[in-house]
């Protein structure tokens, strides 16, 4: 039967010839007579359209489709009607669809990671935009004759939401309990959709990265990944089935490869990768190794005949091996020290840090979150290859900073539950038991195992504290300290090496404290540092420390004087966190330590924030490689400011948010603290992040000359809700002050005699305080106070919001100022917590709650870097991301 539509004209398109025809209707090549240009034009299904509200909902689905510009997806030029046809006018693609290319057999690897790279950067386009494919499958991705990958119908799926009561009565279950089947309306194609779909459920983009994993599977071994007889088979192998890996299938593929591919077909949301992104990062990183040779396959298995054969040749070879390396040990006296060989221990695609070697060199403990369920816990592997690692701790909040007893039977840590706190626990699993509890990080025991020394960064001053391991009081080392932290035992159990500064502002060394009470001694490190490093471990009169390198710096035993560094590694990476053991001679160690990689990126929140109600999934802002933190918007949402770290160092830039142009304001080497002004003409900012620095200056959003504000005054913090004030923090114990813009005018607005005050938020209307208070001994928490002739009300009368066990920082306001948000570790990890409040007395209304808990490696992160931003129905605020792997050392 001739199609009608051949040779007849839609608006001002002439339909030349039918291409194919799917689900989502029928594709036509034509030509725009407009503009004389080849197009596609899908004309949609009348019976789909048929519904006013279903064709409303669907315009809207397809105009913000429309709005994607990027050149992994489809361009739809419109949406049109020419009587009773709706049609979509698309971009025409020479080629075939990725269907076609993948054929019985799978494509070939270097194929494979070309089209999935693009492809999931196409997913993270829309993701970034709100909208989610839902139908993803090979008919639907076009692969261009230069090997190009076009993404087809974004947003078309929600044609096939069911549109009324009648078409519901046709489903063989519930609404709220069926499986979408044959006699029902299937939300996309059955083989890729994901569980939650196969279920019915609620869809985001972690659906998406379900379909993209069966994409991948079938791009990598030429089959299905789910599959049956009917789609209601094929729906319970979705829900049931683990499929093959590629390698059990006969297609092997690296293991890595595998690792992703088996993390985005899980079958809880929870447990995939939550962010495209995050996939496109993984592939990337996997091209690159296999374009530069690096990437190796599993060899497959030998026939036994050809093993037969194989092996006396090979066992030759191995005894020629051995041979020749014996002639030349005795040919070369061993006269220098030997370098180190490097062995990678874990491969895992999310974060695995924070290494430790027990005593006798066989077991390694760390932190990783490859249990994919968010946090991080506590597991332990042996060294030896093949290894199986095994999981300690299973705590939703974060368990991380392992170190191992001088006998290897226990392992003492961090965590994040319940407030926070350090806790010991067997090192083959057991028991975990509660020595200290508050903010306590980098616990180590002492060599005869009876001390355990630690950092309390509970307050705005870092202590050492060393608490025996029976759990009796703790005590304080080098006290006097504005700043001690880091806490690295002797070899002999009689002195701790920390890095600390005796005031606020003052110059950082590393010092040697006496147990016995005796002054510490300044070692003179970083004046012989290439570059500030981390310490790590103290072994045979040298420090083992990391400055993104490993290096040792040797230690003179009578007077702690630090000499002349030593390089261990010297690779492109990041290494950090190593740890260290005597591998039997003076000199000769063992290290682990955690290779990573890092990046801060800004993402916006959508939220009612006087509702206290999250509207939609954080979305990135922008999509490169650059660090970006410490945001602030103008109060209309237009402009937005914030501090980067790029090749040449740290900036400042502005970005119109409505273009995206950017404004780059100034560019520093060393960091910065910067705000803009609520009507985003001005910003203020210190020339360095340097609790010392007092210098404020302010510089034109638009670019130009700065000019100082003040010489003497602090670092910047936030404005006045009108504009005309900066508010600043400055002193020992830390308080806050205003400076007027026009006049130069400072005013304390709030202070302690004795403890400092580490955050000043007027409220919108300028009547009330939010404020932080954070003493050296005692409960921190969160506050409300009023503002009295310029000044915050007395301590006696300040409303307490959250006192509960944490961490709680960076208050901000709602509008109507009805709800104080804030940032807050009391549930283990760094989430957003909000309280509502009684808007004239701003007395608490309920209890405080979370409204957003970052998902898969991505932290809050507190400090002048959260910022947050603030806009009229968003809040922007960096997400730090981290990869990381174990490596050895010796």
């Amino acid at each position: 039967m001739p199609d009608p539509l051949l040779g007849q004209t839609l608006t001002h398109y002439h339909v030349l010839e039918r291409l194919g025809e799917g689900g989502m209707g029928v594709v036509y090549k034509a030509r725009d007579m407009r503009l004389n240009r080849l197009v596609a034009l899908k004309v949609l299904p009348p019976d789909k359209m048929a519904d006013p509200s279903r064709r409303a909902r669907f315009i809207q689905e397809a105009q913000a489709a429309s709005a994607l510009n990027h050149p992994n997806i489809v361009t739809v030029y419109e949406i049109d009607r020419d009587g009773a046809t709706d049609f979509l006018a698309m971009e025409l693609i020479a080629g075939r669809t990725l269907d076609a290319a993948i054929g019985q057999r799978g494509l070939k690897l270097t194929e494979c990671l070309k089209y999935a790279i693009q492809i999931a950067d196409a997913l993270t386009a829309a993701h970034a935009a709100g909208i989610v494919h839902r139908d993803l499958k090979p008919t639907n991705v076009m692969v261009t004759e230069a090997g190009a990958v076009k993404v087809l119908d974004f947003g078309l799926a929600k044609l096939t939401e069911l549109a009324s009561p009648e078409q519901e009565a046709t489903l063989t279950l519930k609404p709220e309990a069926r499986p979408l089947t044959e006699q029902g309306a299937v939300l996309g194609t059955v083989a890729y959709m994901s569980p939650e779909q196969a279920e019915g459920a609620k869809v985001d983009a972690r659906s998406d990265i379900f379909s993209f994993g069966s994409l991948l599977y079938e791009m990598l071994t030429g089959r299905r990944a789910f599959h049956g007889d009917s789609k209601m088979s094929t729906i319970t192998s979705i829900l049931r089935d683990d499929p093959a890996l590629p390698a059990d299938a006969g297609s092997p593929v690296p293991r890595d490869l595998e690792k992703i591919l088996t993390r985005c077909l899980r079958k809880e949301p929870s447990r995939r990768f939550q962010h495209i992104d995050d996939v496109k990062v993984a592939l990337e990183e996997l091209k690159e190794e296999s374009d530069s040779g690096r990437l190796s396959l599993p060899s497959p298995p030998l026939p036994r005949r050809r093993l037969a054969l194989v092996a006396p040749v090979a066992l030759f070879a191995l005894v020629a091996v051995l041979a020749a390396g014996l002639w030349w040990r005795l040919r070369k006296p061993d006269n220098s020290a030997p370098g180190l060989t490097l062995r990678q221990l874990t491969q895992d695609t999310g974060t695995t840090i924070q290494p430790a070697l027990s005593p006798d060199g066989k077991l390694v403990a760390y932190a990783s979150d490859r249990a994919g369920d968010g946090g991080l816990d506590i597991w332990v592997q042996q060294l030896g290859r093949g290894s199986q690692a095994i999981r300690l701790t299973r705590n939703k909040a974060d368990d991380f900073l392992p170190s191992f007893s001088p006998d290897g039977s226990q392992i003492v840590f961090s965590s994040g539950r319940d407030g926070g706190g350090i806790f010991v626990m067997p090192s083959l699993g057991g028991e975990e038991r509660p020595l200290l509890r508050g903010d306590y990080v980098f616990p180590r025991f002492s060599p005869d195992g009876r001390w355990i020394a630690c950092n309390d960064t509970g307050g705005s001053r870092f202590h050492i504290v060393v608490v025996p391991v029976s759990g009796d009081a703790p005590r304080r080392i080098a006290e006097s300290f504005y700043r001690a932290q880091r806490p690295i035992w002797s070899p002999d159990g009689k002195k701790i090496l920390f890095v600390g500064s005796q005031e606020l502002g003052g110059q950082f060394d590393w010092w040697v404290a006496p147990l016995d009470g005796s002054p510490p001694v300044r070692t003179g490190a970083p004046a012989v540092l290439a570059k500030p490093g981390f310490v790590a471990d103290w072994l045979d009169d040298y420090v083992l420390y990391t400055d993104g390198n490993l290096w040792r710096l040797p230690l003179s035993p009578s007077d702690f004087k630090a000499g002349k560094p030593e390089r261990l590694t010297a690779g492109s990476a990041n290494e950090n966190t190593p740890r260290a053991i005597s591998a039997g001679k003076p000199g000769a160690w063992k290290i682990v330590f955690a290779n990573t990689q890092s990046s801060a990126g800004l993402w916006s929140l959508s939220i009612d924030l006087n509702a206290a109600k999250v509207l939609a999934e954080p979305v990135k802002l922008i999509h490169d490689a650059i660090d970006r933190t410490a945001p602030s918007l103008s109060a209309d949402g237009a402009r937005l400011g914030y501090v980067f770290r790029g090749l040449d160092g740290y900036g400042i830039r502005v970005r119109d948010t409505r273009t995206a142009a950017e404004t780059i304001l100034l560019q520093s080497p060393g960091n910065l603290r910067a705000r803009l002004s609520p009507d985003g003409s001005t910003v203020a900012y210190n020339p360095t992040n340097n609790e010392k620095e007092s210098v404020i200056s302010l510089v034109s959003s638009s670019g130009g000359d700065s000019r100082k504000l003040c010489d003497t005054c602090g670092l910047v913090y936030d404005w006045s809700p009108d504009g005309t004030k900066l508010v600043y923090r400055s002193g020992n114990p830390i308080r806050f002050s205003t400076i007027e813009v026009a006049t130069g005018r400072r005013t304390e607005i709030l202070a302690h005699p004795k403890h400092s005050i580490l955050a000043a938020m007027y409220s919108p209307d300028g009547l009330w305080i939010a404020l932080h208070y954070a003493p050296n001994d005692g409960p921190r928490g969160i506050f409300v106070t009023s503002v009295r002739d310029g000044r915050a009300a007395p301590e006696n009368e300040w409303i307490p919001l959250m006192n509960r066990p944490g961490s709680h920082t960076r208050p901000w306001w709602s509008p109507d100022g009805g709800v104080l948000y804030f940032l807050s570790t009391a549930e283990g990890d760094t989430n957003i917590w909000a309280q509502r409040l009684d808007r004239a007395t701003k007395r608490p209304l309920g209890d405080p709650f979370v409204i957003y808990r970052p998902s898969g490696e991505r932290r809050t992160q507190t400090g002048p870097f959260f910022g947050p931003a603030l806009g009229p129905n968003q809040i922007v605020f960096p997400l730090f991301e981290s990869r990381g792997n174990i490596w050895l050392a010796e």
